[in-house]
């Protein structure tokens, strides 16, 4: 029997448009009509969540910015039930380590995603595919200040992403993250990293939901393609990796569904409820 529904949703949700495909959608619909609660688990803020994905019959929490967040959506907000969120000192330090290098530093704060704009001005550099450049330039704030003047006066964050051009800063941002305790690092993509609490990942996100509406872990799925779902593809009942997915998420499920471009998330469902 299946009670909840957790998806990633870049490279998994949605196709590499950066859309839910249709079939995805109606999916969600035949959730809704069993009873079945759908969660969006996503890397990205709660106010860069796709609409379809939020606003569908069968979605009342998300669970945000890699597990750091977990919410309840009513009212057309969302209020946070859960918080595994990094002190702000520590994010400061990782700055400080790698503030020199070319990379983007973008700070997740309340639910919106901040980016320093000089960073912004070269982009394309750093994310060569255009449909994600533009897509994450949509996700950003742009603000006119630096990280450290951004986060002053402020206790804690909930991730931090960086995209990178040259492998060394890659391994830079890693070696930095896993020098520090208090942190934890995983990927969305083949060009970030993204930095989060020691103890936020979705797959404790996932477990904690879980146990707040009584359902049991057996009772749950989640469909995943990288990194950073790694831990939601071992937490659930039923781990379920797209066709695109990474090496990693592919070890961590128990099965594999179609592409995102061929809406693997509808064909899993529709099987499953039949």
């Amino acid at each position: 029997m299946v009670r909840l529904v957790c998806a990633d949703m870049d490279g998994t949700f949605l196709a590499s448009s950066g859309e839910p495909p249709a079939d995805n959608v109606r999916a969600l619909e035949l959730l809704a009509e069993r009873g079945v609660e759908f969660v969006p688990a996503s890397g990205r803020p709660v106010t860069a969540v796709p609409r379809p994905a939020m606003e569908s019959p069968a979605t009342h929490y998300a669970i945000t910015c890699n597990g750091a967040r977990v919410c309840r959506l009513a009212d057309g907000g969302a209020e946070v039930l859960r918080s595994s969120l990094m002190p702000a000192e520590r994010v400061l330090a990782l700055y400080e380590r790698l503030r020199d290098r070319e990379i983007t530093f973008d700070v997740m704060l309340d639910g919106v995603a901040y980016a320093e704009r000089f960073r912004y001005e070269h982009l394309e550099r750093l994310i060569p595919d255009p449909v994600m450049c533009a897509g994450f330039r949509r996700m950003r704030t742009q603000v006119d200040v630096t990280v450290p003047e951004l986060l002053e006066g402020r206790d804690e964050v909930e991730k931090v992403t960086m995209f990178w051009r040259d492998p060394a800063d890659r391994e830079a941002m890693v070696a930095c993250a896993e020098a520090d305790p208090a942190l934890s690092w995983a990927s969305s993509s083949a060009r970030n990293v993204e930095v989060a609490a020691a103890d936020a990942s979705k797959g404790a996100a996932l477990s904690w939901l879980a146990a707040h509406l009584g359902i049991d872990p057996g009772e749950t799925v989640a469909f995943g393609d990288n990194l950073n779902d790694v831990s939601m593809l071992e937490a659930a009942g039923r781990g379920v990796a797209m066709g695109n997915a990474s090496a990693e998420a592919l070890a961590a499920a128990d099965e594999v569904t179609a592409s995102c471009d061929e809406a693997g998330v509808a064909r899993w469902i529709e099987r499953a409820l039949a």
